[in-house]
Order: structure tokens, then C-alpha cells, then sequence
């Protein structure tokens, strides 16, 4: 009886090689695929806002294809593998040797997308299910009439790691083996089938060893397959965005141009006009023009027709040539020439200008001089200078939050700040804020005047901008946002060392409250003073 039970446990040693559940993972249904969508974009810079989306290549089993061909390729050589491990005499223990092995590998593998999908990696699956592997195995103790015969069918998992750009490449392959079920083939066996806590530990190792198809199911077998089939992800260099989706069993990949604006050899020209009631430009170089160059379609941002914003270049302010206005009789001009523009591509001038509208401002509005386009739209597709491109000054206001009762206060460098420590509301009187306004409310003003502030310099309106971020800073001064902003503004209007002062205390003050976000605007935006380095700085809302 010792015997016997030592031969029942040594035999079914031998199943547990086949029964490898270190990540069991249940196979996809089998009409599941992994295809590939590659969408191209088109742009015409004469037509900017129109940003088509055409379907370059789609192939539901794009993937499914060149797995299964691989598959095909290696499986012989992994029974073949496996036959020759668990072949050899004496594999399980003294007198227990296989014979009469079969290896028959699943007809396909099933392949999905399981995620993550980025543009640096995909996840994916490879499962064949319905292996079997049948033997017999000698045995020491009785003739062959005892030796025990059986059948295991087990499922193949593959975890596979994809780089999907600019070719679709395996980049790593590793296997499990799962769903094991044993079937005997005769009597003996059967008494076998029944102690099947005897199952060895030893054989474990050794099986994941012979059932290793990362070394037979080749992924550089697998990337060759994908290679054959020519995608436009093979010029996916040649475009400047790229976003990468998986969705309804597809990666779906999106290409959008991206152009550049170099070399600039065109220019634009014109006068700046103004008429004399109520506005007061004392120099001609008090008006400033600045250009945001776009580059490419609204890029698609989210399946199926979600769009972002175009990519776009801006230019540094150009001031007007300086002098006094000329006295047209009944208006004011300024002769002006913006230089150093990109050909073709569209250009978006926008200007800012210094002086008196003759409007006072009141607890919610804010005055401004804007600077607009006359009798064009502001944009123009160039092909060397082009003259006549007028600009009108005019006086404008913003509102404020209806509740904001703090009066315009004059750009300045607010110094080091602390909460509920800045000396412009302490000594000035003209600030009107009840005894009953909290610190809360303060804050939420404060926050309003700051996005009014982002609004305004996304409008081109820089002086009303920094009017709004001084006063959000009157309000509460550590807000680091503000502060940021106002040094960002300061910077696009030339005031470097003014806007030098200002970062470094956003960035003091960013650190302070652990405001990673805003600190690395301010690092980033300090980084780029050096001349002519200033353009281009972003809002922080």
C-alpha cells in the first residue's frame, strides 16, 4: 500500500506540471479581436477652422492576423518542446518515465486589448484555449498493464506588452497556464484521479520551464508579421500630434499635421487710428501688437468628434515705431510695421495699447483701450509684405463681480505677501470693504478678479489683465496665482524686471503652500527671461 500511494502522488506530479495557476485569467469569448483605425487629418491653412478627419486604414483583426500566423509558426515547436521535457527517463522519479505523448495546441489564439492604451503602450492578451496533452507512465511496481494512462486539457494565457508607435512592436511576452482538467483513460488511474492532494511541488518550476513560449511563440516573429502590413503609422513622424485610443476592440490612432512658421519672411503694415474724444495716447510706442501664428487643425481630443484647441505659435509684442501721433484733423494715427511673420500660415494680430479712454472706472467695470482690426478680421494668410492692414483704437470696459467693491490700482510690484498682510489695504482708503467681509469672502473675490485677469490677457487686453490681478492681490495677498499671472502679464509687456520680482514671489509663495502646478509656471516662466524669450507665457486660472 506505501507503494502505491507514493506511486498515485508521483503520478500526479506529473498533472500538476500542467496545472501552472500562478495568474489565472479567463479566456475572451471567441469572436473577441484586436484591429487597428489609423484617422489622418487634413488642413488647408486657408480654410484654418476646418479640421476633417478622414479614415486612413482599418482592420478589425489587424492584430488578431499576425498573432495567429506566429502561432501557427511556433506551435509545433512548443509541443515538440514540451515532448522533449517531460520525455526524459525518470522525469518524475526512479522507474516513471512518459511514453506515448501527445501534444495537440489550440487551431487559434484569441487576442484582445485589455489596457492600458497609450501612445507608449498598449496591453494586450493572447489566449489558446483547448490544449491537450495525453501520456503514459511506467511504474515500478506492477507490469504495463498498471501503468496509468490520462489526458490534460489547459488553457494558454500570454500578457503581452505593446509599443504601439510609430510601428506596432512586442515588446515583452509572458505566459501563465490556467483551467487545467484531467481525464483518465484507465482503471488505475481512475483510483488516482482520487488522491489528488498528493500533488508534488517540485514539478511546479520545471513546468513553467517547458510550457515557456516566450522563447517559441518568437515576438520578434510577431513583429515582423505586424511590420509587413503598411499603415501611415509608418509616417506617423511626419505629423507633430498623435493620440492614441482603444475603442470597440481597436486601437484607434489619430495624426494631425503640425507646420512649422519658419522661415518668416513677410510683414505687415498699416496705420492705427483714433478718434480724438475722450482718448489719449501720448506715444505712438504705447501701442503694441503681438501675433499668434496657428500651426495645424483643432486636433481630435476624444472619440468620435470631440476637438481640442489648434496648436498655435505666438510672437513677442512688436511696439509701434515711437513719436508723436499725427493730428489727422479729426483723429489721431500711428503708422505701424509688424515684421518677421511665417508665409501661408494664418496670422492673428492683436494689439494693446496705454493711455486715457476718458471713462472712469467704477467698483465693477474696469476701462481699457482696445486695440481691433479695421475693416479685416485680424487674421491673414501672408505671401511676403502686404500693406494696408489698419487697426483701430477704441475704448472698452469689463466687468467685474457685481459684489467687487475695490477700486483699479495702479500696476506695481507687490512685494513679498502674506495672508492678510499686504499694506495696500491697510493704508488705502479708497479700498471700500465692510467691517462684516471675511477672510473666506476676500479669497473668493480674489479668485473671480483672478479668472476676470486670465480673461482679459487671453483677450490681448494686458493692461486691464493686470489691473484685475492687482487688485485680486489688494484682496489676498498670497494668492500665488494672481501673483503669477500678474508677472506673466508684466513679462509680455516688457517689464522684465518687474516680472522677474513678481515670479520669484509667486514661486516663494507657491512653495510655500505646496502648489506644484503654479511653482513650476513660475520656474518655467523665469527660465524664459532672457531677450526675446518672453513670448508665449500662459494664463493660470
Amino acid at each position: 500500500m506505501r507503494h502505491l500511494i507514493a506511486f498515485r502522488a508521483t503520478v500526479f506530479s506529473l498533472v500538476a506540471i500542467l496545472c501552472v495557476t500562478t495568474m489565472l485569467i479567463s479566456p475572451r469569448p471567441a469572436a473577441a479581436s484586436a484591429g487597428l483605425t489609423v484617422l489622418v487629418q487634413t488642413w488647408d491653412p486657408k480654410s484654418p477652422d476646418l479640421h476633417p478627419v478622414n479614415q486612413a486604414f482599418d482592420d478589425p483583426t489587424f492584430f488578431d492576423k499576425a498573432v495567429n500566423q506566429a502561432w501557427a509558426l511556433g506551435k509545433a515547436q512548443i509541443c515538440t518542446q514540451l515532448e522533449s521535457d517531460l520525455g526524459k527517463p525518470n522525469v518524475i522519479a526512479s522507474g516513471f518515465s512518459l511514453y506515448n505523448m501527445s501534444c495537440t495546441m489550440a487551431s487559434s489564439v484569441q487576442v484582445s486589448i485589455v489596457g492600458p492604451a497609450t501612445k507608449s503602450k498598449v496591453t494586450m492578451q493572447f489566449v489558446a484555449t483547448g490544449n491537450e496533452f495525453d501520456a503514459s507512465s511506467t511504474q515500478p511496481y506492477v507490469g504495463s498493464w498498471g501503468d496509468p494512462a490520462f489526458s490534460v486539457t489547459y488553457d494558454m494565457t500570454a500578457n503581452v506588452t505593446l509599443n504601439p508607435l510609430p510601428q506596432p512592436q512586442v515588446t515583452n511576452l509572458t505566459v501563465t497556464v490556467s483551467n487545467a482538467n484531467v481525464q483518465t483513460k484507465n482503471t488505475i488511474a481512475d483510483v488516482l484521479k482520487a488522491l489528488d492532494g498528493f500533488f508534488g511541488t517540485g514539478f511546479l518550476t520545471k513546468a513553467q520551464q517547458s510550457i515557456d513560449t516566450t522563447k517559441k511563440l518568437d515576438p520578434s516573429v510577431i513583429n515582423g508579421l505586424l511590420a509587413g502590413v503598411q499603415t501611415p503609422l509608418s509616417q506617423a513622424n511626419q505629423f507633430g500630434y498623435i493620440a492614441l485610443w482603444h475603442h470597440n476592440d481597436r486601437i484607434v490612432v489619430d495624426l494631425a499635421p503640425v507646420l512649422p512658421d519658419t522661415p518668416r519672411p513677410a510683414s505687415i503694415s498699416g496705420v492705427i487710428t483714433w478718434a480724438k474724444s475722450g482718448i489719449s495716447i501720448s506715444d505712438c510706442s504705447k501701442i503694441q501688437l503681438s501675433n499668434t501664428v496657428q500651426l495645424g487643425p483643432d486636433p481630435l481630443t476624444l472619440l468620435p468628434s470631440s476637438f481640442g484647441a489648434a496648436p498655435t505659435d505666438t510672437f513677442g509684442s512688436q511696439t509701434v515705431s515711437s513719436g508723436a501721433p499725427q493730428d489727422m484733423g479729426d483723429h489721431y494715427q500711428c503708422q505701424y510695421t509688424y515684421s518677421s511673420l511665417p508665409n501661408t500660415l494664418p496670422n492673428t494680430v492683436a494689439g494693446t495699447a496705454s493711455g486715457t479712454t476718458g471713462q472712469k472706472n467704477t467698483p465693477i467695470l474696469l476701462s481699457y483701450l482696445k486695440v481691433k482690426p479695421s475693416n479685416w478680421n485680424g487674421t491673414v494668410n501672408l505671401n511676403g509684405p502686404q500693406n494696408g492692414l489698419n487697426f483701430e483704437v477704441d475704448a472698452a470696459t469689463a466687468a467685474l463681480p457685481y459684489n467687487v467693491a475695490v477700486p483699479q490700482m495702479p500696476i506695481q510690484n507687490p512685494g513679498p505677501l502674506h495672508e492678510n498682510n499686504n499694506p495696500n489695504i491697510a493704508v488705502n482708503p479708497a479700498v471700500t470693504q465692510t467691517n462684516t467681509t471675511t477672510l473666506a469672502q476676500n479669497a473668493a473675490l480674489s479668485s473671480q478678479l483672478t479668472a476676470e485677469g486670465s480673461r482679459l490677457a487671453q483677450s490681448g487686453n494686458l493692461n486691464g489683465a493686470a489691473s484685475a490681478f492687482s487688485n485680486a492681490l489688494a484682496l489676498k495677498g498670497d494668492n500665488q496665482v494672481a501673483l503669477l499671472n500678474l508677472g506673466l502679464v508684466h513679462l509680455k509687456m516688457g517689464q522684465t524686471a518687474t516680472a522677474k520680482n513678481e515670479l520669484q514671489h509667486a514661486l516663494q509663495l507657491a512653495t510655500q503652500h505646496g502648489d506644484t502646478a503654479t511653482a513650476q509656471a513660475a520656474q518655467a516662466a523665469l527660465r524664459t527671461i532672457t531677450p526675446g524669450a518672453a513670448a508665449g507665457a500662459g494664463m493660470t486660472h
